[in-house]
């Protein structure tokens, strides 16, 4: 038994077309975004639910069968299925007279000619349309596998790529790991070649801080020396204008004295010697 078309697409059967339309286009997405073989076997019932309530002439015919009870008139699933509901089969045949079976064959079975004629082209109209959505359904099938081999690809290149770069990183995260530490170990070397030199500068500077303390001390020790041999001449220079004081003094006092009475209070015995 046939699943209602009205519950394949999820909506009531007082909906009106643009809310099939809208659902079916909401189910679309759904399933065709769903790479697997319940999803494109649902994709094909929603198809063919959508094409069915979408022309009012088979919406109308499907109504019709579902008020029928069970089992007496199968339920259509297209337009051209639907178009059986619309053929009159005789209910009862009236039994034949003399004249009917003088008429020609044609002329007599007329009516059953027609009804087989158009039963006849209504199956072949439903063969070809349900040869038709068979193919459509198994291109659509294919596509839905294509697709889903193409994005299983794209997953597997996406993988490949992954892990392409997170060797490349871990390369260049090598090569910056092997180049710091070469930086380090030239670092390390320059900073002793620095030491050193800055040892050798220390050394030779204090070298030459010796060297002109020696010769500073040498100098003090000359200019000391020098002071020595200097002093009795300073002495004897200090002892000559210490006399040459005395002697100034005495002058004055005996023009002092001179001045007052002109005697001298005092006068040396031997005064050559001042």
């Amino acid at each position: 038994m046939k699943q209602n078309l009205y519950q394949i697409l999820g909506v009531s059967e007082e909906a009106s077309t643009e809310e099939i339309d809208a659902r079916y286009k909401r189910l679309r997405e759904k399933y065709e975004n769903t790479p697997t073989e319940d999803a494109a076997n649902a994709l094909v019932l929603i198809r063919e639910a959508k094409s069915t309530l979408d022309n009012p002439m088979s919406r109308t015919a499907y109504d019709a069968s579902l008020r029928i009870p069970t089992g007496l008139v199968p339920a259509p699933t297209s337009a051209r299925s639907a178009a059986r509901l619309y053929v009159e089969v005789p209910t009862r045949i009236q039994p034949a007279t003399y004249d009917e079976f003088d008429r020609p064959w044609v002329q007599r079975h007329r009516s059953s000619i027609v009804i087989f004629t158009l039963l006849a082209i209504a199956v072949f109209t439903a063969w070809s349309w349900r040869t038709d959505l068979d193919a459509k359904n198994r291109l659509e099938r294919e596509l839905v596998e294509a697709k889903a081999a193409q994005m299983a690809a794209e997953s597997k290149i996406g993988q490949g790529r992954v892990a392409n770069e997170a060797q490349l990183v871990g390369g260049l995260v090598a090569n910056q790991s092997r180049a710091l530490v070469n930086q380090d170990t030239a670092n390390v070397r320059a900073n002793e070649a620095l030491d050193k030199r800055l040892q050798f500068e220390r050394d030779a500077q204090e070298r030459r801080y010796a060297h002109e303390q020696a010769r500073l001390n040498s100098e003090r020790e000359r200019e000391a020396a020098q002071q020595r041999r200097a002093e009795p001449d300073r002495a004897e220079a200090r002892a000559e204008r210490r006399l040459e004081e005395i002697r100034r003094e005495n002058r004055r006092l005996d023009e002092v004295l001179r001045s007052r009475n002109d005697t001298p209070l005092y006068r040396p015995h031997n005064a050559s010697n001042f």
